[in-house]
């Protein structure tokens, strides 16, 4: 029995020794302790360290690990390395060692933005204000209870221009907001163009006589309107005219304005216009002239005018002349008849004038009997001596041929005459007595 007892005490003392390890010690290990927010507790090992004790020939591996406390962004964290033994004589190895840094950082993450579009361009509205068309997109998060957010976003200045700067500052909200940065300023480029006015109750003279000019008379400026509150911006006309200076009935009028002051350059004004505009003709007088307000008989109310009238009334250089023509008010033999002017205008201008008006020259003037004026004949009767001669010459531009009782035989042009178609008997050829014997 005593044996039996002492065989097991040294049995256990043999498991005892057999079961023991060596303490292995660790040297070099290097952890990286700074790191960008990622949403978890690790930090990278540099390097896992040198392990010494090992016994020559056995093969054991060293592993380690580090974490920080909290996965939060904050400095003077504290990060934790333990270590692991692989290999084939790991189990106869042991390491209790784990190294504490208390310096560990982790840094925010910094947040960006993309694909911001602006609008091409607004129109001035006095601020530096600008809106985004599409707000962009927030990159570079890890976690969900993030939001990005544009804070600001603004021109340099209010005033028009192309191709502007535009500042945008974002900022960024949610329950993680700690750990994150938000994304930079960021300079894009929009415009600015100019906000256009317009003018209420312009009046304008809708009527004038025709002057060689299309230009319009502006009775009233009216009322500038849109101007923003805060702005100083002063109008006036530019010019008003008729579409042409021509004479004519529902013509188009323009009116044209200028903005002046110091926020003038911010705005544009738009013209007014009408379409019942008229251009009247200038109604020419005459000036000059005389007629004979007596005549002998010849069936027409034509009197002789022997010297031309001029037009009054032309406007500058413009070419329009006259035409002038008199007659008796009848053709019929009397005293204290009435002689008057009337006109024809002909020239390249002429469509913008009216003819002076018809006008009375004389009230006493006469149509002689035709046998009264042969009394009144100086010059030799002509007679025509040979029937089988049928041409006569006269050598007057027009001539007029009456009879002894007035009636016109004969009109046409002067030089040789065919007057075979005359009787005999006694004539009157532009105031000469012709004698015809068959």
């Amino acid at each position: 029995m005593k044996r039996l007892l002492i065989v097991s005490v040294l049995t256990l003392m043999v498991v005892s020794l057999c079961a023991q390890t060596t303490s292995l010690s660790v040297s070099g290990t290097m952890v990286q302790k700074q790191k960008v927010f990622d949403h978890t507790l690790t930090a990278a090992v540099v390097s896992h360290g040198t392990l010494a004790g090992i016994a020559t020939g056995d093969t054991v591996y060293l592993t380690a690990s580090a974490l920080y406390d909290t996965e939060d962004a904050d400095s003077n964290k504290t990060i934790t390395v333990t270590f692991a033994l692989s290999g084939p004589d790991a189990a106869s190895y042991s390491l209790d060692t784990t190294i504490t840094y208390t310096d560990g950082i982790i840094t925010k993450r910094q947040l960006y933005r993309d694909s911001i579009i602006l609008p091409a361009a607004k129109v001035y509205d006095g601020t530096t204000s600008c809106t985004t068309v599409f707000s962009g997109v927030a990159r570079n998060y890890v976690t969900h209870h993030i939001l990005t957010t544009i804070d600001s976003i603004y021109f340099y200045d209010r005033n028009i221009g192309n191709n502007k700067p535009v500042h945008i500052v974002f900022g960024m909200q949610g329950e993680d907001e700690a750990n994150y940065l938000p994304p930079h300023d960021t300079i894009l480029y929009s415009s600015i163009v100019p906000r256009a006015l317009n003018v209420m109750g312009t009046k304008v003279q809708k009527s004038k006589t025709y002057d060689g000019t299309p230009d319009v008379v502006v009775t009233d400026t009216g009322t500038l309107r849109g101007v923003m509150y805060m702005d100083s911006v002063r109008f006036g006309v530019l010019y008003s005219q008729y579409d042409d200076k021509t004479v004519g009935t529902s013509k188009s009028i323009n009116v044209y304005y200028q903005l002046y002051c110091p926020d003038a350059a911010n705005y544009t004004v738009n013209h007014n216009y009408y379409l019942d505009g008229e251009i009247l003709p200038v109604q020419l007088t005459a000036a000059g002239g005389t007629v004979e307000c007596s005549k002998d008989y010849d069936s027409t109310t034509h009197a002789v005018v022997t010297l031309p009238s001029q037009p009054v009334g032309v406007v500058g250089d413009e070419q329009v002349y006259l035409n002038t023509f008199a007659d008796f008010d009848d053709a019929n033999v009397g005293t204290g008849k009435e002689v008057y002017f009337w006109y024809t205008i002909y020239g390249r201008d002429m469509a913008n004038y009216l003819a002076p008006a018809d006008s009375v020259v004389c009230t006493d003037g006469e149509i002689r009997a035709v046998e009264t004026a042969l009394e009144n004949i100086a010059v030799s009767t002509i007679i025509y001596p040979n029937p089988a001669r049928d041409w006569l010459y006269v050598g007057d531009e027009r001539v007029t041929i009456y009879t002894m009782a007035g009636v016109k035989a004969y009109e046409g042009v002067g030089g040789m005459i065919n007057v075979s178609s005359l009787a005999s008997g006694v004539y009157i050829v532009n105031g000469t007595k012709l004698v015809i014997c068959r």
